[in-house]
């Protein structure tokens, strides 16, 4: 089919034509008369335009162009800082996972040597030991523990890093059941009610999801202690923009301020003493890191005295 095209009149062209063609892209046909030339416009118009006025639409396609490769380049530079800094970043990191998880492993030593001494002063010189002798060691072997506790968090933590995920299909309602089971064996003079709902199944590294809910679930069992109806619920639910699944680990028990929510994941980082509730602090920086590595979200919301609820999310390709 032929193009319909559209003839105008010099005059007319040039004065409706003050400024350089809207598209540069055109094509010069011939020069009609001396100084003006008929052109093709992208649109399949004929125009006639004076040689001034051709010359400055080609210095501005020039320019655009000029400015084009400009752009190209710029991005190409951008693109290899993004890359350079991105990997000296994950080389960084996984120096101080390394560093962390020598450490902390090193550190478990000398910790069992202090333990170890403390437990036989205690068993085998318990006759000579006044009192307060006896407080004295029992101290020293209380924090002992604590300590190990710590450092096999941190051991837990820097092992995520390092971990190589091996993605399966999870069913998560017998993963809450065989986490929360575990718990409960515990402690098992409480009764704690769970309730779970019918839960989304995920594609996901079974080993990481379970250290995930056992954070969770743990922190909603510890902190419903002094109530005398615990109540801890595990829910799930296709998100509104339809990219992610939610889940939600919510708990009648002590809850917390808000205003330190943003404290919450960071590594040692309690809202609470020893004296309230014990712990190493380092269980939702667990949490988190090992959500982030599935590509999710997790953020908790809470009312003090009345219970928390935590979410995290998971893209919805990881879920089944």
């Amino acid at each position: 089919m032929r193009s319909r095209l559209n003839f105008y009149n010099t005059r007319n062209s040039l004065e409706m034509s003050r400024d350089p063609i809207a598209d540069p892209d055109f094509k010069i046909l011939f020069e009609s008369a001396p100084g003006l030339y008929l052109v093709l416009t992208p649109d399949l118009r004929i125009v006639a335009v004076s040689d001034a006025y051709l010359r400055a639409t080609m210095t501005q396609r020039d320019q655009i162009q000029e400015a084009y490769q400009r752009l190209e380049k710029l991005n190409a530079e951008l693109e290899f800082r993004v890359q350079d800094r991105t990997k000296r970043l994950e080389d960084t990191i996984k120096e101080l996972e390394s560093f962390s998880y020598s450490v902390s492993h090193d550190l478990k030593a000398p910790l069992r040597a202090i333990d170890g001494f403390s437990r036989i002063l205690i068993e085998e010189y318990d006759d000579r030991l006044d009192d307060e002798g006896k407080r004295v060691l029992n101290v020293i072997r209380t924090s002992t523990l604590k300590m190990g506790q710590l450092i096999d968090s941190l051991l837990a933590l820097a092992r995520l890093g390092r971990k190589q995920m091996q993605i399966v299909d999870i069913d998560m309602n017998e993963l809450v059941e065989s986490v929360f089971n575990e718990i409960r064996s515990s402690a098992p003079e409480r009764v704690v009610e769970l309730t779970c709902g019918e839960l989304h199944r995920v594609q996901g590294d079974p080993v990481l999801m379970q250290q995930v809910l056992s954070n969770l679930l743990s922190n909603a069992f510890k902190f419903t202690r002094h109530r005398n109806l615990p109540i801890i619920e595990v829910r799930s639910q296709l998100a509104d923009n339809r990219r992610e699944i939610l889940f939600e680990v919510s708990d009648n028990g002590a809850g917390f301020e808000m205003e330190y929510r943003d404290k919450l994941f960071g590594v040692f980082q309690r809202l609470h003493t020893d004296r309230e509730f014990d712990g190493t602090g380092v269980g939702l920086a667990i949490v988190q890191r090992a959500i982030h590595r599935h590509g999710g979200r997790v953020w908790a919301d809470s009312v003090p005295n009345r219970g928390s609820t935590f979410y995290f999310s998971l893209p919805l390709n990881s879920a089944a």
